[in-house]
């Protein structure tokens, strides 16, 4: 899948009108689950894999931002 596809995705959850906020980070959450699994991103952080993806983790960083447990 391409960035693209997680990029309109999020688009798509936050705009979307939840009953709770609980619901909307369910949401945000399987998509972050679905690129880890799409990127290979590492339960811990790497350096390493951050400076060589940088657009993964920057849109990454920003769903999981974007949660409000």
């Amino acid at each position: 899948m391409k960035l693209d596809y997680f990029r309109n995705e999020f688009d798509t959850i936050m705009k979307k009108d939840y009953a709770t906020s609980f619901a909307r980070d369910v949401a945000l959450a399987r998509l972050m689950s679905e690129m880890e699994g799409t990127y290979h991103i590492p339960a811990l952080e790497s350096y390493e894999f951050n400076e060589q993806n940088p657009e993964v983790m920057e849109l990454y960083l920003k769903i999981s931002n974007a949660r409000k447990f």
